[in-house]
């Protein structure tokens, strides 16, 4: 299946290289009829400043008019070369993917917080993590929003659900989704954008809460072009155009350094939003058959105008404004029609109408951004299936794999977990595969839980609260030992299952930062607790004590164990977990190995 998903991604590189090479013809093409152009427009301008002066400013301006054009389809054409760069990018990325390279994928580090149960010691964030292995998103609401969801994990079966149709949906929609995510990365997005466009749609407006400005936005261009007119037939002296002039730039110079700071905010937008526009419209303008995207498509849907054609017009009025950068044409448009301040009264009105529907339209974009990166895993991993949701067995799970490791080297494994109380009791020597096996069973119910395929054959769940202590750490700028951070961490999760949270607990050699005497007596009144709490989970330990409570507990625990053998002096590993207690320890054997003799 991997060697289909390689030919097919290639198949799509080299079609849009094909475009790219296209394009390039047409992009020389165009350089070549601009420098004609030119040479055409001065051998003209010569010819008839020689025999026809009368000609010359209608040569001009046909030059001008034609050298415009050929400017505005070389920039349409270098966009659109862009673009397609974009998708040979992605689909190299993709190819890169399939073999577990995910180095051109943000791994979400800055996601990374010891206040979640989970994330640490389930390589949720972080590099060759699962969010690098799933994020596709080319936009930062997008991320945010993907990593909301791997950080806190949907518990409403309804909404996983809802959320499958949406993957199942959108796996196949190669073309949408490529397209989605090469048009968010034409314009990369910076820490901070997003918060800062918030910030403006909530600034206080200024230029349009004045009714004064509104009224000399249309009385000074009406003053001002009645005057020079006047001026130009002799109706006039030249002083009432001239002092009329002066008025408004001494009016506009005496507002200039706030159309200065306003224009800057909006002008370092403006890229953004026009980028907005067009994954709006891509939306938009497609139909979808799952309640969710049809919802946040309606969302998006004014009575009159899509949220696109809104944003459009706004977009229009930030490309006007920005015509003040031009000095001699900004000076002519602001004497004469007082171009700032309409356009800036517009832009305030503008938001007036729309800044809580854009928070919406953009949060949505968010949404269906974080929507495509799970439905590209699906369509990745062919293997990988939709697991099903249960009223009332927990968690079982048939061949299940890391989601993170080579699907073929992986060696699979079976979970079963029907009622609560129930802790599975895993013993075994190092290296033979707990730890590996804890993580394999609480990446996979993660995944679940956010709406994903999971690596199995067969899954069926509960959907509840995570909490893992699998790799606690010290802390010395707290002054907190090894033992006392776990201690922490186990005290979280027993005050979360008092407080009746519905909590899966895995747990890796708990209690190891203090002596075996401590560490036996207190894990077994660790698992007694949990067991009263009803509680359920999988506790991976050394200690072959512990496996002792199964005795006490026999309707509750079941003892499963993974195995090494020492055959002709190799330590072999076959990672299939096993019902019972772990019979062979491998710890002085690897000791001789490495020269440590008894």
């Amino acid at each position: 299946m991997q060697n289909d998903k390689e030919a097919f991604y290639s198949q799509r590189i080299l079609k849009y290289s094909h475009e790219v090479e296209l394009l390039n013809k047409k992009i020389s093409i165009i350089s070549v009829l601009r420098f004609f152009v030119f040479v055409l427009a001065a051998a003209s301008i010569w010819y008839f400043a020689l025999h026809n002066a009368d000609y010359i400013i209608y040569d001009i301006l046909l030059a001008i008019i034609a050298f415009i054009f050929l400017v505005r389809k070389h920039e349409i054409l270098i966009q659109l070369k862009a673009y397609y760069q974009q998708l040979i990018n992605i689909n190299k990325e993709e190819k890169l993917s399939l073999i577990g390279n995910w180095s051109p994928f943000n791994g979400g580090k800055e996601f990374l917080s010891k206040a979640d149960l989970h994330s640490e010691d389930l390589d949720v964030f972080g590099e060759k993590s699962l969010f690098q292995k799933i994020n596709r998103t080319g936009t930062l609401s997008g991320k945010n929003r993907l990593a909301v969801w791997f950080r806190f994990p949907n518990r409403r079966a309804i909404d996983i659900l809802q959320k499958q149709e949406v993957i199942k949906e959108l796996k196949d929609e190669v073309d949408f989704r490529q397209h989605f995510r090469a048009t968010a990365l034409m314009e990369i997005e910076h820490p901070g954008d997003y918060v800062k466009m918030i910030r403006w749609m909530n600034e206080k407006a200024f230029f349009s809460n004045h009714i004064h400005f509104k009224i000399l936005a249309y009385l000074i261009p009406i003053i001002n072009i009645s005057f020079t007119l006047a001026w130009a037939v002799h109706l006039l002296p030249y002083y009432f155009a001239v002092n009329s002039i002066l008025f408004t730039l001494a009016f506009l110079a005496f507002y200039q350094k706030i159309i200065i700071a306003k224009h800057n905010v909006l002008s370092r937008r403006a890229k953004l939003i026009l980028k907005y526009v067009k994954l709006l419209r891509s939306i938009e303008d497609r139909s979808f058959k799952s309640l969710l995207l049809n919802q946040l498509q309606k969302e998006m849907s004014g009575d009159q105008k899509k949220a696109y054609e809104h944003i459009s017009d706004l977009v229009k009025n930030l490309q006007a404004l920005d015509q003040r950068l031009n000095m001699l044409v900004g000076i002519l448009l602001n004497v004469y029609l007082v171009w700032d301040i309409r356009h800036l009264v517009k832009i305030e009105n503008w938001k007036k109408e729309n800044a809580e529907e854009m928070i919406i339209w953009f949060n949505n974009i968010g949404i269906m951004d974080a929507y495509c990166s799970l439905a590209n895993v699906a369509f990745n991993e062919s293997e990988w299936i939709f697991p099903a949701l249960s009223d009332d067995k927990l968690l079982i799970g048939k061949n299940l794999r890391h989601p993170l490791m080579d699907y073929k080297s992986c060696v699979p494994n079976d979970i079963e977990i029907l009622k609560q109380p129930h802790f599975k009791i895993i013993t075994g020597a190092n290296m033979a595969g707990k730890s590996t096996y804890l993580r394999t069973v609480g990446a996979n119910l993660l995944l679940a839980m956010t709406g994903s395929v999971v690596n199995a054959t067969a899954f069926e769940f509960v959907p509840t609260k995570l909490a893992t202590s699998l790799r606690t750490s010290d802390s010395l700028m707290k002054n907190e030992s090894y033992f006392y951070a776990e201690l922490k961490r186990l005290q979280t999760i027993i005050q979360l299952i008092e407080k009746g949270e519905n909590v899966f607990v895995l747990l890796d050699e708990i209690l190891k930062g203090t002596n075996s005497k401590d560490k036996e007596l207190g894990s077994i009144a660790l698992l007694e607790q949990l067991i009263k709490l009803k509680a359920y989970g999988i506790i991976a330990t050394h200690d072959l004590n512990l496996a002792k409570i199964s005795e006490s507990f026999s309707d509750n625990t079941e003892n499963l164990r993974f195995e090494a053998e020492i055959t002709n002096d190799l330590l072999i590993f076959d990672y299939k977990i096993k019902p019972g207690v772990a019979q062979n320890l491998n710890a002085t054997f690897l000791m001789k190995k490495m020269g440590i003799t008894f």
